[in-house]
């Protein structure tokens, strides 16, 4: 797992990038929703030497085929009945509290895989981990939400957003403004994509591979 290393070189950050978005990528293709992308759901696997020289995603307990067209017969896991099955910190806004999401799935998968590269790229926590558990209480079941605090829930939310918003939105426009850009912010500029707190705003994971892909053939090692 990425935790397990204490640093990585760019290059190596890349290439992680590049393994489990091709593993997204097959399953969206493929129609499956993984469901809880998250840092501890990805593997990488080292050389004799310590360098990561591949990564897989894992942990298929909550995917779920998207192949029927009709909304009715389409079977969502149980454990979304109340609303998204991911785990809350590696969740996109429009889940949070949420009943029976309904949303795009695969958007959300893309959020959550650019959560991922967050943590491995910046190599820090989500800055909105420790306020994030309340926000998506409404998920869990009705004798939880009887006690629930709304007022709490609202400002847990409100404090959410001002993060996402000024870690994710404001330096996304920061560097569309630039007229150069180096490696790194290129990347960044990429997971901040990724992570648009609007899901329609957001690349599909094929898009956003290919924009990798272009980023590492236009500054080669």
């Amino acid at each position: 797992i990425f935790r397990s290393k204490k640093s990585a070189s760019l290059q190596e950050k890349l290439l992680i990038a590049e393994e489990l978005m091709n593993g997204l990528l097959f399953m969206h293709q493929k129609k499956i929703v993984h469901g809880d992308l998250k840092l501890e759901n990805g593997l990488c696997e080292f050389d004799d030497k310590g360098c990561i020289v591949a990564a897989k995603l894992c942990d298929f307990g909550i995917c779920y085929s998207t192949e029927e067209e009709s909304a009715e017969t389409r079977k969502v896991p149980d454990l979304y009945e109340w609303g998204h099955g991911g785990t809350a910190e590696f969740s996109p806004p429009e889940v949070y509290g949420t009943l029976n999401f309904q949303g795009d799935y695969y958007a959300v998968d893309v959020w959550g895989m650019g959560a991922m590269l967050y943590e491995i790229f910046f190599g820090t926590p989500l800055p909105w981990r420790k306020d994030i558990g309340v926000t998506t209480k409404v998920n869990f079941n009705e004798a939880e939400r009887k006690h629930l605090d709304l007022g709490t829930l609202q400002k847990a939310r409100t404090t959410v957003r001002e993060k996402l918003t000024n870690v994710i939105e404001v330096p996304l426009q920061r560097l569309s403004q630039q007229a150069e850009l180096t490696k790194k912010d290129a990347f960044s500029q990429l997971i901040y994509k990724m992570m648009r707190l609007d899901p329609t705003k957001r690349p599909n994971i094929t898009a956003a591979l290919a924009e990798l892909m272009q980023l590492k053939a236009r500054y080669p090692a």
